[in-house]
C-alpha cells in the first residue's frame, strides 16, 4: 500500500503563525511569541494505514502536550495516537505523531494541544477509516511477530476447582532462561488428587532443539525425550519423541506467511500417517482440525494482544485438539518455534466432542503484562459453571 500523508488546506483568515503567549491581547503584533508553528500544520489528515508523520515548531519556553479523542468508544479504542517527545524544553522541536492502523473503516478524530508559556495551540487530527485506494485495512495484512520482550514469564501459579467432582488442584511452575532469553527449563509441582513433580529441559544447537521431560508421580518416574529439527525460519519442521520406548515422529508445514498449516504424525506401526490441520482468520488460529469430521476445536479472540514471550494461546489451552495439535502434548508450541503466533488472546475455546466450553478473562498490570488469567468451564447443555482455573503470572527482567 502507498503510505502518503496529505495535508488539508486551511482557509481561515488569520495570520500564518499561531502563538502561545502570556500576553494574548494581540498575538499578531507580539514580537515575543512563545510558540511558532506554521498554520498549515494545524490540521492533520491521514489515511487508515498511515502510521507516522512529523510536525515542527519553535518553543521559547518549556512545553507539554495533551491528546483529546473525539470519540465515546472504549479507552482501548481511543489510544491510537502517540507523541514523541510528549514534552520538552525550549528550542526548535520536531514532534513525531505515530498512528495505530485504523481497522474500523470509520473516520476517527482527535485534538493535540500544545501548551507553552501559559497559552495553548490546537492541532486537529483526522484519520480516515480507509486507505488511499479506498480499502479498509485488515489485521492479517499486518505482521503478528511480537516485539522483543523486556519482561519474561518467571512463574505461573495455577489454582483449579472442578465443581462437578468437587476436586481442587494447585500447581506452581518456574521458568528459567539462558543469556539469549531462550527457555532452558520449567520446574513445577502439582498437588491434588495426585501429587507429581515435573522438570522440562531444553538445549539448543544450530538447527535443533533437544527436549527432556521427567515426571515423578507417587515414587514412579517417567521420562519423555524429543529432538526437533528447525527450518530456515527457525520453526520446527520435523521431530521425534520417545516415551516409555514408544516413538512418535512428525512433520510440519507452514503457509507462505509463516503460519502453521498442517502436521503429519506417525509411529513405527502407524500407516497411513495421521494428519492435523489449522485454519487462520485475521492473524488468529480459529480452528484446529483432527482426523475425524467432529474432531476439532474452535477458538474466538478478543482485543488483547498475545505479546508475552510465551504464547498463552497454547500454554493455557483447555480442549484436547488445541493441547495435542502436532506434538504429542504441547511440545514447543508455546515457546516460539511453531510459526507465527495468534495476534490476540483467546476469549472462548470449545470442542463439539466435549460437553464443556471455556471462557477466558484477563487482568493486566500497569505495563500491559497479563498477570492473571481466569478460565471458566461451562456445561454446553445447561450453561452452568463446571470448573474455574486461575493462573497467576509473575515476570522477571529479560537479559
Amino acid at each position: 500500500m502507498k503510505r502518503l500523508f496529505y495535508l488539508a488546506l486551511v482557509t481561515l483568515g488569520f495570520n500564518a503563525l499561531t502563538a502561545c503567549s502570556d500576553d494574548d491581547k494581540d498575538e499578531k503584533e507580539n514580537p515575543n511569541e512563545k510558540l511558532e508553528i506554521s498554520q498549515e500544520q494545524l490540521t492533520q489528515s491521514a489515511f487508515a494505514d498511515e502510521t507516522e508523520r512529523t510536525i515542527s515548531f519553535t518553543a521559547a519556553e518549556t512545553w507539554s502536550t495533551e491528546i483529546n479523542y473525539k470519540s465515546a468508544e472504549a479507552e482501548e479504542e481511543q489510544n491510537w495516537i502517540t507523541l514523541s517527545p510528549a514534552a520538552g524544553e525550549a528550542g526548535n522541536i520536531t514532534l513525531t505523531i505515530t498512528f495505530e492502523v485504523n481497522y474500523s473503516g470509520i473516520t476517527r478524530q482527535a485534538v493535540i494541544i500544545i501548551r507553552c508559556g501559559g497559552s495553548e495551540t490546537t492541532i486537529s487530527v483526522e484519520q480516515d477509516g480507509k486507505t488511499e485506494d479506498g480499502k479498509v485495512p485488515t489485521k492479517e495484512e499486518e505482521p503478528t511477530v511480537p516485539t522483543p520482550n523486556k519482561k519474561l514469564v518467571g512463574k505461573i501459579v495455577m489454582n483449579s476447582e472442578d465443581y462437578s467432582e468437587e476436586e481442587k488442584e494447585n500447581s506452581e511452575m518456574t521458568f528459567e532462561y539462558d543469556a539469549q532469553n531462550r527457555l532452558v527449563s520449567m520446574t513445577g509441582t502439582t498437588t491434588g488428587e495426585e501429587t507429581y513433580d515435573i522438570k522440562d529441559s531444553f538445549t539448543y544447537s544450530e538447527n535443533t532443539i533437544t527436549y527432556s521431560s521427567v515426571w515423578k508421580i507417587d515414587g514412579y518416574t517417567t521420562e519423555e525425550t524429543g529432538i526437533y529439527t528447525l527450518n530456515q525460519d527457525g520453526n520446527v519442521e520435523t521431530w521425534k519423541q520417545e516415551e516409555d520406548g514408544e516413538v512418535t515422529e512428525g512433520k510440519i508445514t507452514y503457509d507462505a506467511n509463516g503460519y502453521f498449516l498442517s502436521s503429519e504424525i506417525w509411529d513405527a506401526e502407524s500407516q497411513p500417517k495421521y494428519k492435523e490441520q489449522a485454519e487462520w482468520q485475521d492473524g488468529n488460529l480459529v480452528k484446529v482440525i483432527g482426523s475425524g469430521e467432529d474432531n476439532f476445536s474452535t477458538i474466538e479472540y478478543g482485543e488483547l494482544p498475545n505479546n508475552a514471550n510465551l504464547d498463552f494461546t497454547y500454554l493455557f489451552a483447555q480442549t484436547e485438539w488445541m493441547t495435542c495439535l502436532a506434538f504429542d502434548g504441547s511440545g514447543l508450541k508455546p515457546f516460539g518455534y511453531f510459526g507465527k503466533r495468534s495476534a490476540n488472546l483467546p476469549v472462548k475455546e470449545s470442542d463439539p466432542e466435549e460437553s464443556y466450553y471455556y471462557l477466558y478473562q484477563y487482568k493486566s498490570d500497569s505495563e500491559g503484562n497479563v498477570v492473571k488469567v481466569t478460565i471458566t468451564g461451562y456445561d454446553t447443555t445447561s450453561n452452568e459453571v463446571e470448573s474455574v482455573t486461575v493462573y497467576t503470572i509473575s515476570y522477571i527482567d529479560a537479559q
